[in-house]
Order: C-alpha cells, then sequence, then structure tokens
C-alpha cells in the first residue's frame, strides 16, 4: 500500500503556518498528498461512504484551523491522523446515538399505539417513522421527540416549552393523531 511520504512536510508545514489563511495553495498540495489516506480511514473506521466523505472534509477544515498550533512534537502524519481517528470515533458515537434514538423511538411509537401485529421494529418501519416524523410540523416533531425520545413528562414538556399543562397535553394530542392518520396512510398504500 503507498503511503504519502513525510519528506518536505516539514518545509510544506512551515509554509503553510506562514500562509494561512490567505494563500491556500500549500495547504491544497498537503490536501492532494494526504486526502486519499484520510478518505480510506474515515471509511473504514465509519463504515459508510457518506459519512466518510463528510468526516473526511471536516477532518482537513479541523486541521486547516489548527495547523498553526502543530509543534512538530510528532510527524505532521501522526498529528493529522490522531485528529481523524478522534473525529472519526466521535462521529462513530453519534452515528450510534442516532441509531438507538430511532429505536427508542419506534418502540415507544409502537408502544403507544398498540400496533404489535402491523408495526414491526425491523428498518423499513423505522425509516417509515423518521419519514412521517420529517413530515409533521416542527412544532409537532418537537413534542413528539421531547415525549419519546427525550421521555419527558408532559410537566417537563410543558416547563421546557413554557406552555400551560393544558396546552401542552393538547399539542402531544394533536401530534399523535396527525401521526397515527400519517401512519395509516402510508400502511395502507403498502
Amino acid at each position: 500500500m503507498d503511503r504519502p511520504s513525510n519528506d518536505g512536510d516539514e518545509l510544506l508545514i512551515q509554509k503553510c503556518k506562514e500562509e494561512l489563511p490567505y494563500i491556500t495553495q500549500t495547504f491544497e498540495q498537503i490536501l492532494r498528498k494526504y486526502e486519499p489516506s484520510v478518505f480510506k480511514t474515515c471509511q473504514y473506521l465509519l463504515g459508510d461512504l457518506y459519512e466518510a466523505e463528510e468526516a473526511c472534509q471536516d477532518i482537513f477544515l479541523r486541521v486547516f484551523h489548527k495547523l498553526k498550533t502543530f509543534q512538530h512534537k510528532s510527524s505532521f502524519r501522526t498529528w493529522l491522523f490522531r485528529i481523524a481517528y478522534n473525529y472519526c470515533f466521535t462521529k462513530r458515537k453519534q452515528i450510534i446515538d442516532r441509531s438507538i434514538a430511532r429505536q427508542k423511538l419506534t418502540a415507544n411509537i409502537k408502544r403507544e399505539f398498540s400496533m404489535d401485529e402491523t408495526f414491526n421494529s425491523s428498518n423499513s418501519s423505522a425509516s417509515l417513522v423518521h419519514e412521517i416524523l420529517h413530515e409533521l410540523s416542527s412544532r409537532d416533531r418537537k413534542i413528539i421527540t421531547l415525549k419519546f425520545i427525550s421521555g419527558l413528562t408532559i410537566n417537563e414538556i410543558a416547563e421546557s416549552n413554557k406552555i400551560k399543562l393544558s396546552t401542552a397535553k393538547m399539542r402531544l394530542y394533536r401530534a399523535l393523531e396527525k401521526f397515527k392518520t400519517q401512519y395509516e396512510k402510508k400502511m395502507k398504500k403498502n
């Protein structure tokens, strides 16, 4: 496997530190040299092409902003990949947390509507739930999320939104009715 050579990195980094943020030609050389291996690392760690592309861009953006703090205590390559690994591990945790939140939402909505026969917790049902949620107004989506993802009580929802308890109950009831209507329409189509 071809690895980028560290020859000349010190000169490139020093020139970059002097030029950034106004002149980016030297940074672009560093980007071309290391982007393929950083991207492959991101793809391996995250297991998703889209997430890897986004992570790679974010990592080089961080490098762009932090390059002036690089102190040459290690090679630039080591420093760069430390940033990449840390970013990817944080991103992977966020992906897992989102997945857990989706599973909780699916389970809570299933329990709320008692749809044991018609509603299974497969990925297609989870994506259907998210599709419906995104079709709801932001206010309806927010109250459902506060109740079923965050696990807030009706009192806590009322307090956090600075509304009366009766208003919170009514908004939740209406949001759930809208969700249920959309869900039933989509299930009939399938």
